[in-house]
This record gives structure tokens, C-alpha cells and sequence, in this order.
């Protein structure tokens, strides 16, 4: 976790708090970005629905780790209402208010677009952004994990097309993890893979290929990067299956709780990691108690790059 997001003990004890799924809306929930979740956890299936063949008590040649990360979201409900009013400069002019000025909600969750654009503010947004992206890199090297497979984080529904700034969240998104790789000098990643599939709608692909591969402005990190339209759960594999050890991120979301809305088979990454992953054995409060053990809580100072 970011050190000087959760300070001291009543910081480990709210962390403690929200990864039961008991974070308050606003400033509590508007932390959990800056909280990244690891476990060694199995791959049992590929998102082609082709299980991983596994004897008992067999194990890989590599680990795969389980990398949770909550991104910034800008779908608009209520739990996550600091990501509006801190990001989106003209929040009130692009949701509805209440006669008291408090957002007017849809089902007691959902804010009630006016049809404004919303007007980014990108300086800190991609500040944010920066400070995820080390924080995921920071952990994951600490662990000994050499081969980083990431989606698209807070890309999908969350990257806020409702309000028109989705494709403005996917540059800077692309933009934050390029410049923080640049800066940073990773002792055990060898190699950063993102797993984007293009999907017809709102892909995500094409602004991380800009971002990596602009001819004026090129990558200049240390560490490779590769792009590819393909399973993340199949990059991990192969990467685990040649002797590397993998880090495989899981986009989660504010609420703390791995896999949240599984049980209902939710359409998230999120839910079909739960369904395709050990994740709810290793990394689910209710089942696994170190996730609820602050000893076990590793304060990472995100303000420096490594070098």
C-alpha cells in the first residue's frame, strides 16, 4: 500500500477494514487505488473455456501471481463519488443535483447525467494514474515476479464514454504506465506484457500502441514491453510454463472484496478472474485470514522511482 495514503495504525486498520468490503463511500473508498493485493494463485482455465490440465500436488515450473488494483472510476456511483468531484472539473454541470447539492442518485447508486461532457482534469488524473502504476511495479518486483501481464485497468465501463472522456482516460492511462516504466530501473521484471484484446467497441489497444510506439516520442524504458490481442490467462501460462515468475493483474474495484459480484456470473474481468483462478481461496477475505493480518501489509514509498 502507498505509505502516505494509509499512515500509521489507524491507516493499516481502515485498509483492514475496506478489504472487508466495509470501505465508506468518498475519501475511503477513493484509497483503495493506491492498494495493491498479491497472492501466488492458480490459473485452473483460459478465457477460450479450455482448462489448465493439473495433476495433484503438481506445481509449474514458474509461479503466477494474482496482482489486485482498483482503477479510477468514472462510471459515476455513489461508492466511488471522490472520483467524480476530483477528477471531473465540471461534475456539477454534468450530473444532476439534489435541491441540497448533493448528486441526485438512480437506484441509489448511480448518478443521473445531465448529457454535459465532462471536462478532465488530466494533470491530476495522470498523476494518479503514475502513482497506481508504480505502486502495482513496485510490488510485484519486491516479490521476485519477472514477467508482468496487465490489462486494460479501469478501461472498460469505468473509463467514463457516458460523460465523453473515455478515450481521453485510455490515453493517459497508457501515457502514466509508459513514463513510469521509462523512469523506473526494475530489478526482477524482465518484461511487461498487456494483454489487450480488440474488442469492435472502445478498444483499448490501439491508444496503448499509439502511446508505445509514437515515432516522435518513443519508448525509451529499460524494461520491454509487448502488446498483444490475446488471453491474459494464456500469456500467463506460457510465461509460468517456461520457468518465469508471473504476475497476472486482476482489475478490481473499490469495495475490497475479490471478485465481488461473482455469484451472479457479473460481466467484469474482475468476476471472470474469481471463475477462472484460485482467487477466492487465496485472495477473499472470508476464506484466506492473511488478508486481514496488517502484519502482512507492506508500505511502499510511491513518490521516488527506483533506480
Amino acid at each position: 500500500y502507498a505509505a502516505d495514503v494509509y499512515v500509521g495504525s489507524a491507516g493499516l486498520q481502515t485498509l483492514r477494514r475496506s478489504l472487508q468490503g466495509r470501505s465508506k463511500p468518498g475519501e475511503e473508498a477513493a484509497r483503495m487505488k493506491f492498494v495493491v493485493r498479491t497472492a501466488e494463485t492458480p490459473v485452473i482455465m483460459r478465457f477460450d473455456g479450455r482448462v489448465n490440465p493439473r495433476e495433484a500436488n503438481a506445481s509449474s515450473p514458474g509461479k503466477i501471481y494474482l496482482v489486485s488494483a482498483c482503477g479510477i472510476n468514472f462510471a459515476a456511483r455513489m461508492h466511488d463519488c471522490e472520483d467524480v468531484t476530483r477528477y471531473i472539473k465540471n461534475w456539477k454541470q454534468v450530473y444532476q443535483l439534489e435541491s441540497s447539492g448533493a448528486p441526485k442518485l438512480r437506484l441509489k447508486r448511480d448518478f443521473v447525467p445531465t448529457g454535459r461532457t465532462a471536462v478532465l482534469d488530466e494533470e491530476r488524473c495522470l498523476h494518479d494514474l503514475k502513482t497506481m502504476a508504480r505502486l502495482r511495479l513496485h510490488a510485484q518486483d519486491s516479490l521476485g515476479i519477472q514477467v508482468v501481464v496487465e490489462s486494460a485497468l479501469g478501461l472498460g465501463v469505468f473509463a467514463g464514454d457516458a460523460i465523453g472522456i473515455g478515450d481521453l482516460v485510455r490515453r493517459l492511462s497508457a501515457q502514466a504506465i509508459k513514463e513510469v516504466l521509462e523512469q523506473e530501473r526494475l530489478r526482477s521484471i524482465k518484461l511487461v506484457v498487456f494483454s489487450l484484446p480488440i474488442f469492435p467497441k472502445h478498444e483499448n489497444y490501439s491508444h496503448f500502441s499509439r502511446a508505445f510506439g509514437d515515432g516522435r516520442h518513443p519508448y525509451t524504458g529499460c524494461t520491454p514491453v509487448v502488446l498483444a490481442d490475446q488471453d491474459m490467462h494464456a500469456i500467463a501460462l506460457e510465461a509460468s510454463q517456461a520457468g518465469f515468475a508471473v504476475g497476472e493483474l486482476n482489475p478490481a474495484d473499490s469495495h475490497g472484496v475479490f471478485g465481488e459480484y461473482w455469484q451472479n456470473l457479473g460481466p467484469g474481468t474482475e468476476e471472470k478472474l474469481a471463475l477462472t483462478t484460485c482467487g477466492l481461496l487465496t485472495q477473499h477475505h472470508a476464506v484466506n485470514p492473511a488478508v486481514l493480518c496488517t502484519s502482512r501489509y507492506i508500505a511502499v514509498d510511491t513518490s521516488t522511482a527506483t533506480s
